[in-house]
C-alpha cells in the first residue's frame, strides 16, 4: 500500500473464537482502533464474491479517498453484537463510527484485490 501513497504504520489484528462467538480487533502503533464481535449462526458456509469500498486518508493530511476492494471466499452467516471504533477526535475516522450495526458475516479463504485510491466525491457518484 505504501507505493500507493499510504502512510506505514504498524499494527497488529488479532481473531479468537470462542465457541460461536468471534472477536477480532486492530491495534495500529499500539493501541487498539477497532475491536468487532459477532455471533455465527451454525449454518453452512457458501462460496460468495463482491466488492467494498473502504474510506481512508493515505497521507492524513489530505482529502479523504476511496479504494474499491473486490473480493471472493467462503462466507458464513453471522449477528452482529459490537462494533467499537477507538480513534481520537481529530483522526479522519472519527466521524465514520456506525450508527447502528445491521448485519455481519465471517469469510475464510478471503482472496481481494483492490484498485488505486480515488476521491471519494466519484464513491459518492457526485
Amino acid at each position: 500500500m505504501r507505493h500507493r501513497g499510504y502512510d506505514a504504520v504498524s499494527g497488529d489484528t488479532k481473531l479468537e473464537q470462542a465457541g460461536k462467538t468471534v472477536t477480532g480487533s486492530t491495534t495500529v502503533d499500539g493501541n487498539e482502533v477497532i475491536k468487532v464481535e459477532i455471533e455465527l449462526t451454525g449454518e453452512a458456509c457458501h462460496a460468495a464474491v463482491g466488492s467494498l469500498n473502504y474510506p481512508s486518508k493515505p497521507d492524513h493530511t489530505g482529502p479523504m479517498v476511496v479504494t474499491q476492494f473486490f473480493w471472493s471466499g467462503s462466507i458464513c452467516a453471522a449477528s452482529p453484537v459490537s462494533v467499537d471504533i477507538s480513534v481520537g477526535p481529530d483522526h479522519a475516522r472519527a466521524n465514520y463510527k456506525p450508527a447502528a450495526v445491521l448485519w455481519a458475516v465471517q469469510a475464510e479463504d478471503l482472496s481481494f484485490s483492490g484498485s488505486p485510491p480515488f476521491p471519494q466525491k466519484l464513491a459518492a457518484g457526485n
